[in-house]
């Protein structure tokens, strides 16, 4: 490995949890353009006052393509203000705050509410996240040796809620199965695929069937969504939808590696 400072070092095997951009993925598997997919919206994230006094909770607004919010964070202490809207690929400098700044104030600024307290903390929150919500689709999370692990090799986006759970379940089959291969890699490797892939479908469809619930597209969308979610409780068929929601989390069987015994050590020259 060459780093930017032109130091030279050699490692047996690299791992890139760099994420939705990752650099490790670009060297080693090619572009982004062939691997992140845009879902059609971007989202960012912020921290503010928590005006509201809001006690570990939270509030959203909802219009057409649009969902703006905030809750509690931090014991209570602040808040984060969220802002997801549909959206067309923009083009925009990803290390340009000030502009991707402007891109949120621009798509809100028409809304009530509180919204133009939230953008006035926007403005000097003292930190910023804005992306686009994306999923990253590989064949295989490994080339060669170097694997990726998180967002990097398979985000589901924000709107699955599995990123951190695919992070730590990932790390945790990665190493594993390296375990588990006493440190043939191209097996580990291999086993790492087949245990992840369908995890990681199941998470990124979550995102897929979640987004027209969490964004509505329509008025007429979310007084249903919202009267869904009011009878809810009386429904007969309430634990069925609960359980599905669940389902995602179990749609792994995760082996209990430090109990298998670990094979020989590949010998190298």
């Amino acid at each position: 490995m060459t780093f930017e400072s032109g130091t030279t070092r050699r490692f047996d095997l690299v791992v890139g949890a760099d994420g939705l951009h990752s650099n490790v993925r670009r060297i080693a598997f090619g572009l982004e353009s062939s691997y992140v997919h845009n879902l059609g919206y971007y989202a960012s994230v912020c921290t503010v006052e928590n005006h509201l006094g809001l006690d570990h909770s939270g509030q959203i607004l909802n219009v057409p393509g649009r969902t703006v919010g905030t809750y509690s964070a931090r014991n209570n202490t602040e808040a984060k203000a969220l802002f997801y809207f549909a959206s067309p690929d923009l083009a925009y400098d990803r290390r340009n705050v000030p502009a991707q700044k402007a891109i949120v104030e621009e798509r809100f600024k028409d809304l009530g509410w509180q919204v133009p307290t939230l953008l006035d903390g926007l403005r000097t929150a003292p930190d910023f996240y804005f992306d686009s919500i994306s999923q990253v689709k590989l064949d295989s999370y490994s080339h060669g040796r170097v694997a990726l692990c998180g967002d990097a090799g398979y985000c589901a986006s924000p709107l699955s809620g599995m990123g951190t759970s695919l992070a730590i379940v990932g790390a945790y089959v990665l190493a594993g199965e390296l375990h588990a291969a006493g440190g043939d890699h191209a097996r580990a490797f291999a086993e790492y695929d087949v245990r992840m892939k369908g995890f990681v479908e199941a998470c990124q469809q979550q995102a897929v069937d979640g987004a027209r619930w969490f964004i509505p597209a329509s008025k007429w969308f979310t007084r249903v969504r919202n009267l869904t979610f009011r009878l809810m409780p009386y429904l007969p068929w309430r634990n069925v939808i609960r359980d599905m929601s669940l389902k995602v989390g179990s749609a792994i069987e995760l082996p209990a590696y430090e109990g298998l015994p670990r094979r020989p050590a590949v010998r190298r020259p």
